[in-house]
């Protein structure tokens, strides 16, 4: 299960570019050339990406933003 952490990067970077004519393209050459990947893009246990912004003033820095992201 090594692969896992490259499947779950790779799942969550492209999840906002499916329909797009590229990733489609880009998909159908990886199922065609490995069957490896045919098994891995079909696993569905991957969640998305999950982005959080935390806005909050302080009276001695400013303002302070931080946005988090995890997958």
């Amino acid at each position: 299960m090594a692969w896992l952490p490259v499947h779950a990067l790779f799942c969550t970077s492209t999840v906002q570019y499916i329909g797009e004519a590229w990733l489609t393209a880009l998909l159908a050459d990886l199922h065609e050339q490995n069957a490896e990947f045919r098994n891995w893009w079909l696993r569905y246990d991957i969640q998305g990406i999950h982005r959080e912004r935390k806005e909050q003033d302080y009276p001695v820095v400013g303002q302070l933003i931080l946005q988090s992201t995890s997958f």
